[in-house]
């Protein structure tokens, strides 16, 4: 699926699915609770704005939609090896996870810092409570979170939010130039 309108509203249709969950016949306190601080977030005209805000700065130019989702999951899938083999976000080993995770999302350093910046964390908080509606299951990595892991501005999806965390707390490690992290002597 090519870039502009048409990418956009397929997008937006997707969201729009994975955030109203519907209960279940017979939920738990806990689901209805859940369902409940949902319908307050999404009733909130800030975080509305907020949300149609970082689409618009998301969908200005032309995307394909299926080329960023792929290019996510591989980026998840890098931050997800190197945390199995224990590379913590500010070391050196993590540069070079970093400089894959940049190249395949097409973004320096300080673009996708700025993307992070520009996420509204209540977005997090929208998916932690669709999962407990849904039972526990996060929407599928899909429509997804560029500069955040769940909208569109931001750098992920609903179900890979701690990889994005990881790439966040490596880039703000490195200075956010997406290359080694800073020396001792102070040199940045």
């Amino acid at each position: 699926m090519g870039g502009g309108v048409e990418a956009r509203r397929a997008w937006l249709d997707g969201m729009r699915a994975a955030m109203l969950p519907e209960l279940p016949p017979e939920p738990t306190i806990a689901q209805l609770d859940a369902w409940l601080e949902l319908a307050g977030l999404l009733a909130d005209e800030d975080f509305r704005q907020s949300l149609r805000r970082l689409s618009e700065d998301f969908w200005a130019e032309p995307r394909d939609l299926s080329a960023w989702q792929r290019a996510n999951a591989r980026a998840v899938a890098e931050v997800r090896a190197a945390v199995r083999a224990g590379i913590e976000p500010g070391s050196a080993e993590a540069a070079p996870v970093l400089e894959r995770v940049l190249d395949l999302m097409g973004q320096t350093g300080p673009e996708l810092l700025a993307s992070f910046d520009r996420h509204d964390r209540r977005a997090e908080r929208l998916w932690e409570l669709v999962a407990i509606v849904r039972g526990g299951t996060r929407p599928p990595d899909s429509p997804g979170s560029p500069g955040s892991p769940d909208s569109p501005s931001s750098p992920g999806s609903p179900s890979a939010a701690s990889e994005f965390g990881w790439i966040e707390r490596a880039l703000r490690a490195t200075g956010s130039d997406g290359g080694k992290p800073p020396s001792a002597g102070g040199g940045g």
